[in-house]
């Protein structure tokens, strides 16, 4: 059994993806209004998004606007920081589709002195106008905004300061000299339980996900250096202090962590996110599939209601991860999954995968409305199940706004294809990558293969940019079991691929470093031209055991980056890698090879003694 059918699959059943978001920062402004058409205005839309993106965290005080008790404020897309003469409270506000999940924790300071003094810091630019109501009596303008804000000798001697860094809320506290630091409690009340991770994190586990205190950097000053000094959380129930170790106690001694946020996206069923790309502005894309009927959606979308079984996601995140811009299903009755998902310059999404939806959705004009496919259950790197009635790939084009599909079609032939990679040109055709066990697998005439091998074959497709035709379309592969799992391309239109090989025959091409078959499985790097007509290189890479390529990335010097899993104990590396002896029953490998694979810039393996695999 191939690698990843052992650990992809193994790993698609059983992970809820978990996107990690900086909690306190994001948009601090979102703009609404007439939607600019023009380009010039449009740039100047973003550019403006992108500046009040960047804004740091600012404290207000009260100024009125909370109860009393409540002396300086922080606000941001679905949260707001209250500090008060006691503590700290972090309130999340549900979104439109979780409105009735709000939550707060509040963070007391055990044994400290109720009286200690808060002092702002340093003003920022600009100031804040609460006109709320029809009595202007109550109305309060020309708020100032503050960097930070410091309690002074919270306990005996040291001070806690809360700033705002570029979407970060960070906490420190200053131990004066001859203080005891032991004196520092944190209670976090509201949380559901703690711990301390093995990297040293605190993990505060809450309904709405973890907020994650990074293992807390502790130094002195001296000499004009900062010394860094042995530290760690310290968890009793609810309570967090700090175990610090040997330290000058004639110098002020500073304790910084840093807060960020996790969240979860899904519903109350299986939700899987399979690939992730960005835009232009870092607003990021995922895909994959969901058996939630509850998955988030969002207005105007394409689909906002689930189908049945299994359906794809497809789900557009802002940059600070602070709130979706769009989220649809996209499917038909049967199981539906997002493998891969790219951008193009003016934000419309490229996703392909598999469906056994004879209902898939397509749209008119599309190279194929109907679906081909019926599986034969090769145990292939692609195969999800056995005796599956119809399985076609698919390539769908979303529009900028998740509102229409652009175009839609199916891929494939009379037995089971599995789109694994898409990547797009400039002019926005699709290239996608995938296998095969189709002998009717459409292809083009004049396309470097055009005759099935194997039990399973890579294929490479070009889509034009209108969805209605293949301008090549190629097999690739042996005797056996071969298949595609990552692609990318270079400026000249060059599509590189990497996936994994079975066949003892799979295509090489002459001074390529990689010439032999190595063992029961090698991983491929494969070079087509741009009509896809010929291979400009194609070579393995592995070692006696089965090594898999996963995914592939190229720099502006063509040079190529690959990565997956082997269970090689001779996998080949070069000198002076990162770590040059196999670790454990499978490791990630990371190669960089030079443009035309003559030979290894650096490859390494990563890992520990059990089970580890890069995926992309």
């Amino acid at each position: 059994m191939s690698v990843t059918s052992r650990y992809f699959h193994l790993m698609v059943l059983s992970i809820v993806v978990i996107l990690s978001m900086l909690a306190f920062g994001g948009d601090g402004l979102i703009l609404k209004g007439t939607q600019m058409s023009f380009p010039a205005a449009k740039a100047a839309e973003q550019e403006a998004l992108r500046a009040f993106g960047d804004l740091p965290v600012s404290f207000v005080p009260n100024s009125g606007r909370y109860d009393e008790r409540v002396k300086y404020s922080a606000s941001g897309p679905g949260y707001t920081f209250f500090l008060t003469e006691m503590g700290a409270t972090y309130a999340f506000v549900g979104s439109k589709q979780n409105a009735d999940k709000a939550y707060s924790l509040k963070v007391e300071f055990a044994g400290a002195d109720p009286d200690a003094a808060m002092r702002p810091g340093s003003r920022r630019s600009g100031t804040v106008n609460y006109l709320v109501g029809a009595d202007s009596t109550k109305w309060a303008t020309d708020v100032p905004l503050f960097g930070q804000v410091t309690y002074e000798n919270l306990y005996p001697g040291i001070d806690l300061t809360y700033s705002g860094k570029k979407r970060r809320l960070k906490y420190e506290f200053a131990v004066a000299p001859g203080a005891d630091y032991r004196r520092i409690k944190m209670v976090y009340a509201g949380a559901d339980s703690l711990r301390v991770s093995g990297k040293g994190n605190l993990i505060i586990d809450t309904p709405w996900g973890e907020l994650v205190d990074k293992k807390p950097y502790v130094y002195q000053e001296s000499g004009g250096e900062k010394v860094p000094v042995d530290s760690k959380f310290v968890v009793s129930g609810k309570a967090v202090g700090f175990s610090i170790g040997w330290f000058d106690r004639a110098l002020p001694l500073l304790i910084d962590p840093g807060i960020e946020y996790s969240t979860f996206i899904g519903g109350s069923e299986y939700d899987y996110g399979l690939s992730i790309a960005l835009d232009s502005d870092n607003n990021a894309y995922i895909t994959g599939c969901t058996g939630s009927p509850d998955y988030p959606t969002t207005p105007g979308v394409y689909n906002p209601t689930h189908g049945s079984g299994w359906d794809v996601n497809v789900t557009k995140l802002n940059p600070a991860g602070s709130a979706l811009v769009y989220s649809t299903f996209i499917g038909g009755t049967n199981l539906d999954r997002g493998t891969g998902i790219a951008v193009d310059q003016t934000g419309n999404a490229y996703i392909t995968g598999f469906t056994e939806s004879t209902n898939y959705p397509t749209t008119p004009g599309a190279y194929d409305r109907t679906i081909q496919g019926a599986g034969l259950g090769a145990a292939g790197i692609g195969a999800q199940s056995v005796g599956i009635e119809r399985e076609d790939a698919f390539v769908t084009k979303l529009n900028s706004s998740g509102s229409a599909l652009v175009y839609s079609t199916f891929l494939g032939g009379r037995a089971l294809d599995v789109g694994n990679d898409i990547a797009i040109d400039t002019s926005g055709n699709a290239y996608v990558a995938g296998e095969t066990e189709s002998n009717d697998f459409p292809t083009t005439l004049g396309a470097y293969d055009v005759t099935h091998n194997g039990d399973l074959d890579a294929f490479i497709t070009k889509l034009n940019a209108a969805g209605s035709a293949l301008d090549f379309s190629t097999y690739l592969g042996g005797n056996f079991i071969d298949g595609a799992s990552g692609i990318a391309l270079d400026f000249s239109r060059y599509v590189y691929v990497t996936g994994s090989v079975e066949s003892n025959n799979f295509p090489i091409t002459a001074g390529v470093y990689g010439d032999e078959y190595n063992g029961q499985m090698d991983a491929f790097v494969t070079k087509l031209t741009p009509d896809g007509s010929a291979l400009s290189y194609s070579g393995l890479l592995g070692g006696t055991g089965d090594d898999e390529g996963a995914d592939i990335a190229l720099d502006y010097e063509r040079n190529v980056y690959i990565t997956g899993g082997t269970q090689s104990e001779d996998f080949p590396t070069t000198p002076g890698a990162y770590n040059t002896t196999f670790n454990g029953e499978v490791d990630v490998f990371v190669c960089k090879l030079e443009d035309g694979f003559t030979e290894l810039e650096y490859s390494t393996f990563l890992g520990g003694d059990e089970e580890e695999f890069g995926f992309g």
